[in-house]
């Protein structure tokens, strides 16, 4: 059920409850360009302020979901399809024009963190197949003092690096 009011849309079904849209933000714009509930689902919680930007999450008919997510540095909203053949996404990776690079990871447990595309803390996740040794990060990458950056994972490991050092495991 769809009900339009003066200043925003509310959705509701009976197994996500009744959620705003904001069609005059990029989430609410990708959701009507690409078919509304018909394609995505309704929401299941309001648009919510993350690291970076916007993101809201939406429920299939099927019971799958997909969440928009949305940054202010990139004009664009990025689709993420959870459960999809090859199981929910890991990570969304967005380039500015300048050729920066920042890695979006969600996972149910640990929510939104953000990397460094192009460091040597994402590239070494990466390369040791992503959730399989690690888990999921459980902060952004932060910088933790003298030329030290570091991100936590859901296993209990931590990796970090600085130009002296290179990358430590912890």
């Amino acid at each position: 059920m769809v009900q339009i009011f003066e200043r925003g849309t509310l959705y509701w079904s009976a197994t996500t409850g009744a959620y705003p849209v904001n069609f005059s933000g990029g989430i609410g714009a990708r959701y009507a360009a690409g078919g509304y509930e018909r394609t995505y689902g309704f929401p299941v919680f309001a648009e919510t302020a993350i690291t970076g930007g916007a993101m809201q999450k939406f429920r299939t008919i099927s019971g799958g979901y997909t969440a928009f997510y949305w940054t202010p540095a990139h004009h664009r909203t990025h689709t993420v399809w959870e459960n999809g053949a090859i199981g929910g996404g890991v990570t969304q990776i967005f380039r500015t024009s300048t050729g920066a690079e920042t890695v979006y990871t969600w996972s149910p447990s640990a929510g939104t963190h953000t990397l460094n595309g192009r460091g040597a803390i994402y590239a070494h996740w990466r390369n040791t197949g992503f959730t399989s040794v690690y888990g999921y990060p459980v902060s952004d990458e932060v910088h933790v003092g003298n030329g030290v950056y570091e991100v936590k994972f859901s296993l209990g490991k931590s990796i970090a690096w600085s130009s002296s050092s290179g990358v430590l495991v912890k």
